[in-house]
């Protein structure tokens, strides 16, 4: 009904309160219970569930047909079943899923129920307000008729082995994505491990470089500072040699300008031109009236004022507008009386060291964020100094702070697994001593976190550099968090062992084959099936297809071809191989193409080949032994027929049917007491139903008197059948008739019975008087 039992859990209070903008609607408390009482009554036991098997909401008596929880609450409904309802109902979910509006299973096989068999009837819920779906699950006795069940989908009788081997099909292309996708994270992260490699040895030797560009450049500054001094003590002699003068600052890569007292030009080199555009007449004019090419002008002018008034010097970084980096001086020039006669400005660029300072900052932030991507940690020891380096990131992946966990090689092995220390210890003493052939180390062990838990690490290093005697001075290593590759190894592991121990309980193995190649690999536990060692008959499609008989062949490549068209979702061939032994053996192969080319033609296809020889055998017995009782009933000339629970005919043979001069199709499903005279079904079912396991049959017998001439006499025997657990199945009815003649009458000695009946009789609402004749 609309609104579901949602809206009936409600409080009153609750539905007499609509929301703002919408229609009130007032449900009073004793509507709720008559809807309360009607679904208990009317409603068939079952259960209302999410898209994710949950149970929402119970209808009617559910526990007869689920199991009682034990442990932890839980209202996944797979969690109170069990057996072929299970496995039902996870097929009846994915069904919806998929897109079905209702789905209907017959004859599952329960414990659950007195008949031994249960239906299930599952219709879709669609809420467009949430955008939800929910599935409406009915338990359905079959014995009982069920008017809600009747649904406009064909009825499904629930195969074990059908939805059994649909659901491994599904889990197989899973496990296979998996893998490919674990293969793929695999190659990914050793890609990240090399370019890490690579880039920390780039950065070690931009390093050692930058050292070395440092020690330059402080030996220039030394060298400046002479010449500075030089200048300051040999002013006087600055008109002697001006021309020496201009031609070593010309000579110079450094800007420089000479201020006087007044902060004018006195005196400048064409390095400067990049900063200050000056030209001969330039000189005598005050610094602030020049065009200063500097982002922060008023900077270096504030800066010569302060040196000025304080005599100390000052040292910043300069941008140009055009960008270029300068490390800006401003020194004091001290007069020989000992007074600040002036300053000098230089300017060094230092672009590319601004440059090489940049990149190393930009690869150290690059290098922070891959290791955290990579939840990786680096620690570094070195032997010659004694000190251990931890970073911010192995704190972080092995849950500890840095307060907790000194950074020293002997805590980082009081962590590790017991089981797992001596393995490592040995393997980095070999390696320390340069005993192992590799130029690296590589190892996994568990490390105890600051929480108690156990993380799996990946642990790879090397010695970066030895003493001249051969000790390892300074080793380097990366830890990378490995406990989630850990699980899913583990998890696959898990699901590998599952499914061959479900194949091989099943008869069962799956194969991969590629159509183009014709390269077909069987993948089985220990010996295939059919008594062959797939790995000796090598992995061409030939030698099966050989097995295949010859009157048989044409059908499976047919169904193939079908399902190679796409004319079928899933392609299913029940057929025959010869075994190793020579005889010929039924087997059920399933499969499915999982890739085409760009044409749609398919390249490769997997499936399962179930041995079928047993159930297959059992089923052509049958067939062959139901055939030969059919032969016989039907050639009896006692009149037989069998009723179903409803009493009405389900089965009759041709005896029977000339009796009545009906054919099968007036016969069937109807009750043949419409037949008899002045007989109520009630006193039948009333008299049948005193019937039992012990006292199975129940005989009554009819005389027909007919013209006053003679009599007949028919006699009806029924026989009850009953299932094993004692209850009333169905009726097998035997009708036999003989003929009585009037002494004055025997003249009729050898005519046949004729029954004459009315074409509309069994139509007839009553019951009319028979009427039979002697002609």
């Amino acid at each position: 009904m609309p609104g579901g039992s949602e809206s009936l859990n409600k409080a009153p209070s609750e539905l007499s309160a609509p929301p703002v903008g919408r229609t009130s609607v007032r449900i009073e408390r004793s509507l709720l219970t008559a809807y309360d009482t009607i679904l208990a009554r009317h409603m068939d036991p079952g259960v209302l569930l999410d898209e994710k098997g949950e149970v929402l909401h119970y209808f009617g008596h559910t526990e007869p047909f689920l199991e009682p929880l034990t442990g932890r609450p839980s209202r996944d409904i797979l969690q109170r079943v069990s057996g072929q309802v299970k496995v039902a109902i996870m097929t009846i979910l994915q069904r919806i899923r998929n897109g079905e509006h209702k789905v209907v299973f017959h004859k599952i096989r329960t414990e659950q129920t007195d008949g031994g068999s249960l239906d299930l009837v599952a219709d879709s819920i669609f809420d467009p307000v949430s955008k939800t779906r929910m599935v409406h699950l009915q338990f359905v006795v079959p014995e009982i008729p069920v008017a809600s069940a009747k649904v406009d989908t064909p009825e499904a009788e629930f195969s074990m082995d059908r939805h059994s081997v649909q659901r491994i099909a599904e889990l197989e292309q899973e496990l296979a994505t998996t893998r490919e996708n674990l293969q793929a994270s695999i190659e990914e992260l050793q890609t990240t491990n090399e370019e890490l490699q690579t880039a920390n040895e780039e950065m070690i030797a931009s390093n050692e470089e930058l050292q070395s560009t440092n020690e330059e450049l402080q030996s220039v500054n030394e060298e400046l500072y002479t010449v500075n001094a030089e200048y300051s003590l040999k002013n006087e002699q600055l008109a002697i040699l001006n021309s020496e003068h201009n031609a070593l600052l010309e000579s110079l890569d450094i800007g420089l300008v000479y201020l006087d007292g007044n902060l004018r030009i006195g005196k400048y080199n064409n390095a400067i031109q990049n900063i200050l555009q000056l030209l001969p007449q330039d000189i005598g004019r005050p610094l602030e009236h020049l065009a200063i090419q500097l982002e922060d002008s008023q900077a270096l002018l504030d800066a010569v004022k302060s040196v000025m008034e304080r005599g100390q010097q000052a040292q910043s970084i300069a941008v140009t507008k055009s960008g270029c980096h300068y490390q800006q001086r401003v020194i004091p020039y001290t007069a020989p009386g000992g007074g600040i006669n002036g300053v000098v400005i230089t300017f060094t660029d230092v672009s590319e060291l601004r440059s090489a300072h940049e990149f190393m900052r930009l690869n150290e932030q690059r290098l922070d964020l891959a290791m955290r991507n990579a939840r990786q940690g680096l620690w570094e020891m070195d032997y010659s100094t004694g000190i251990c380096f931890f970073s911010d990131n192995l704190y972080q992946i092995l849950g500890y702070e840095k307060e907790e966990l000194a950074a020293s090689l002997d805590a980082l092995t009081a962590i590790i697994h017991p089981e797992d220390r001596r393995q490592w210890l040995r393997l980095y003493r070999q390696h320390l001593k340069g005993e192992n052939e590799t130029t690296e180390f590589s190892t996994q062990f568990r490390v105890e976190s600051a929480s108690g838990h156990h993380k799996w690490f990946l642990c790879r290093g090397r010695v970066s550099k030895r003493s001249n005697d051969g000790k390892a001075s300074l080793v380097l290593a990366m830890m990378t968090d490995i406990s989630e590759v850990k699980a899913m190894e583990m998890s696959l592991r898990d699901t590998e062992r599952r499914l061959e121990l479900s194949m091989q309980s099943a008869n069962q193995v799956w194969w991969d084959w590629n159509i183009v190649s014709g390269q077909l690999i069987i993948h089985a536990v220990d010996q295939c099936i059919l008594g062959y060692d797939c790995e000796m008959v090598g992995h061409r499609e030939e030698f099966w297809w050989s097995r295949v008989p010859d009157d048989e062949i044409a059908a499976v490549r047919g169904s193939l071809n079908d399902h190679f068209a796409g004319k079928e979702p899933y392609w299913r061939s029940e057929h025959r191989y010869r075994s190793s032994d020579g005889t010929h053996r039924w087997v059920i192969d399933f499969g499915q193409v999982i890739e085409r080319d760009g044409d749609g033609n398919p390249v490769r296809m997997i499936g399962i080949t179930q041995l079928n020889d047993v159930p297959k055998k059992a089923q052509l017995a049958l067939e062959s032994s139901e055939a030969t009782y059919r032969a016989v009933v039907e050639d009896q000339s006692e009149l037989i027929a069998r009723l179903d629970a409803e009493f009405r005919v389900t089965f009759c043979n041709r005896a029977f049917k000339d009796l009545w001069n009906h054919t099968s199709e007036q016969l069937l499903g109807h009750s043949p007491w419409l037949l008899r005279k002045g007989v109520e079904i009630r006193q039948i079912r009333q008299t049948l139903a005193t019937l039992s396991v012990d006292q199975p049959t129940y005989t009554e017998r009819e005389t027909i008197d007919q013209d006053g001439a003679s009599r007949r006499v028919v006699e009806w025997k029924y026989r009850a059948l009953f299932n094993s657990a004692g209850r009333f199945r169905v009726i097998r009815l035997w009708v036999g008739i003989s003929l009585k003649f009037l002494p004055m009458r025997n003249v009729y000695s050898n005519c046949s019975p004729r029954r004459i009946v009315p074409k509309n009789l069994l139509n007839t609402p009553t019951a009319p008087r028979a009427n039979f004749s002697l002609s």
